[in-house]
């Protein structure tokens, strides 16, 4: 990191304003000014290291905790897949006993509805009053059917290896607060940091 100009750098914490819809977009900048006055650069140096040193670390706990994550999901994916497959059997067996019940209801419901067209015929062009009569207690028999047909039974969904890796990945962290130390160790260096809003997108 070369400290003989100002260095613009972006740091893990930037902010970004948005306007208004299709206004400009800005972001918040570090400027690094190095001290006026600099006997040797070894404090800065130092601060390099540092923050190197951190971001290593911090590298090596993340891909450390990746792999256990990984591990973890496929101890958890295989345990899901057990429960899956009994949840399965259980569907497919609720499924046959649905595909019965429904074609069941599909035929008392054609000759119930069958039975009530005949009857609402013979009681417009007879005004025959068993008929009328007939025809309201099918039209209600129909309405109480409509409301106990078989519901279809809900597959269990399968699980997913990548779906589970996800969910666990949130745990692993690749911010350490390696550019917070650094900006310390520069100030304490008697570096200066000028943050600067700077649009990026749709500016004028």
């Amino acid at each position: 990191m070369c400290f003989k100009k100002f260095l613009y750098l972006i740091g893990l914490g930037s902010l970004c304003f948005l306007s208004a819809c299709g206004g400009p977009k800005y972001v918040v900048k570090n400027r690094y000014i190095p001290p006026i006055v600099v006997k040797d650069n070894s404090c800065l140096h130092i601060c390099e290291e540092k923050f190197e040193s951190c971001q290593k670390a911090c590298e090596n706990q993340y891909q450390s905790c990746m792999a256990d994550v990984r591990l973890k999901a496929i101890n958890i994916y295989e345990k899901d897949i057990a429960k899956y497959e009994k949840q399965l059997a259980v569907y497919q067996e609720e499924m046959r006993f649905f595909r019965q019940k429904i074609t069941e209801y599909q035929e008392n419901f054609k000759k119930l509805n069958d039975d009530f067209r005949f009857f609402k015929r013979i009681c417009q062009e007879k005004q025959d009053r068993y008929a009328c009569l007939r025809q309201k207690e099918l039209k209600k028999e129909i309405y109480h059917f409509k409301q106990n047909k078989p519901f279809r039974p809900i597959r269990p969904k399968k699980p997913n290896l990548e779906i589970i890796i996800k969910k666990l990945m949130i745990t692993c962290h690749r911010d350490c607060g390696c550019q917070e130390i650094y900006d310390r160790c520069f100030l304490s260096c008697g570096g200066t940091i000028i943050p600067e809003k700077i649009c990026v997108e749709n500016c004028q």
